[in-house]
């Protein structure tokens, strides 16, 4: 039964994390074509992917398996990814 609350949580995280990611201002997708070589973030990757794998991690950690802790973990993955580049720096293009 706790499976399926860490996978709820995991869905309503990436769910809230593209919600949030569109509202903070990210773009739905990448622009950069082709996408598969493109280091720009959007909404749609890496954005839930963080959300999700956060409120797992979470989930595993504590041992809290709420989709609340799906919701904080999505909107905590939105805000990282807006900011992802003041943390992590783009490579260089060469």
């Amino acid at each position: 039964m706790k499976a399926w609350w860490t996978l709820a949580a995991a869905g309503v995280a990436a769910v809230v994390a593209f919600g949030t990611g569109l509202a903070v201002g990210l773009p739905p997708v990448q622009t950069e074509k082709p996408r598969r070589n493109s280091w720009e973030v959007s909404a749609l990757f890496p954005t839930p992917v963080i959300g999700a794998g956060v409120a797992v991690v979470l989930d595993r950690l504590i041992g809290a398996y709420w989709p609340v802790l799906g919701v904080v973990s999505g909107v905590f993955a939105a805000v990282f990814v807006k900011n992802i580049e003041k943390v992590f720096p783009r490579p260089d293009q060469g």
